[in-house]
């Protein structure tokens, strides 16, 4: 990160500073019930010291930590001991790994940081396994999922909306939009992170054409930018009726968490947008052709678009084929990214049951 104007070499700018402000507060706020008027104090500090890449956010983001956290909360049906204790040692790892961002923010050190994330991890899967120890529990051998996965997500997203950087698929600072998150002009999300202006001569994202540059259509371009000649689904353009048209770009990868892809012209479904999972943090998302919604990866809280089969040369071992590809009774399911076929596990010697 460059360095603000007139400081010598090696100064930690006033961005850097105040971004590492916000990052430290937010994750303390997330480990810490009651926090709420805490961060709206220091982000105002901050703020007034000048140099942020964002401004009035205080609400914004402490709405967010209280909705991650709200979904962390759901995960376990029952608010036992164990489920309480996972809880809250879920809310300190957060709180670790955005501390470790934000030491890095102020001096970067990739070794450093690796050094931090690993322990951070460690930490956390070490009170998951002293929460089991002390049961009962209705997920077992959930640490990988919680500790590491779902974490890493709400960090990024927090390090994008308080760090913004045009690309990243969160609308932030001075953005107009960025990528799938732009409400002023969706889908159509300039690389600048600008909504496009019809009428300045530019074919931008989400025009056909723009006055004379008319490639696609010489001679027919319309005032508003489009062809004379309406587009179709395959000729690279997102227009009317389609999310996509080609790729995934416009379907807001970075910003849902899961991987996007676009449905091939020709068959049901072209030109829109479908997921790697149908659930994520509350969002019912499409599957891909030839995929299916998997409610539950027992026993963790997974909503993955799990593959259909006709036959076991259609799976990874050790997934069998039953219309899905899924794990036969006695096969572990940690880490499994497809469900028990019967539904059933057992969480004492974690396979399926």
């Amino acid at each position: 990160m460059a360095r603000d104007a007139g400081q010598p070499a090696g100064a930690v700018t006033r961005t850097a500073s105040c971004g590492a402000t916000k990052l430290r507060v937010t994750g303390r706020t997330a480990s810490c019930v009651g926090a709420g008027s805490h961060l709206a104090g220091r982000f105002a500090g901050a703020e007034r010291r000048g140099g942020c890449a964002t401004v009035g956010d205080a609400a914004e983001i402490n709405d967010l930590v209280d909705g991650y956290a709200s979904t962390v909360a759901s995960t376990y049906s029952t608010r036992n001991a164990c489920a309480l204790a996972k809880i809250e040692a879920e809310g300190r790892q957060f709180e670790r790994v955005m501390r470790a961002y934000a030491r890095d923010l102020i001096r970067a050190d990739a070794a450093r940081l690796a050094a931090a994330l690993a322990a951070a991890d460690a930490q956390c899967f070490s009170d998951f396994a002293t929460a089991e120890t002390g049961g009962p529990c209705d997920y077992m051998g959930n640490a990988p999922r919680e500790c590491r996965e779902r974490v890493n997500v709400w960090v990024a997203d927090f390090r994008r909306r308080l760090l913004p950087v045009c690309g990243d698929g969160v609308r932030a600072g001075s953005e107009e939009c960025d990528r799938n998150d732009s409400a002023s002009c969706p889908d159509t999300c300039t690389t600048s992170c600008r909504c496009p202006v019809c009428g300045n001569g530019v074919r931008e994202l989400g025009e056909h054409c723009d006055g004379t540059d008319d490639a696609l259509c010489p001679g027919q371009c319309n005032a508003d930018c489009t062809c004379a000649t309406p587009g179709f689904c395959g000729d690279g353009f997102v227009d009317s009726g389609e999310q996509c048209d080609g790729s995934g770009a416009a379907c807001g990868d970075s910003s849902l968490g899961s991987e996007a892809s676009c449905v091939a012209p020709g068959g049901p479904g072209e030109c829109r947008c479908c997921y790697a999972y149908c659930q994520f943090l509350g969002i019912s998302l499409p599957c891909c052709p030839g995929f299916a919604c998997i409610p539950v990866v027992a026993p963790h809280a997974t909503t993955a678009c799990v593959p259909m089969c006709a036959s076991a040369a259609d799976c990874t071992s050790p997934a069998v084929c039953a219309g899905i590809c899924c794990l036969p009774p006695g096969a572990s399911y940690v880490g499994a990214t497809v469900p028990c076929c019967t539904g059933m596990y057992d969480p004492g010697t974690q396979t399926c049951g």
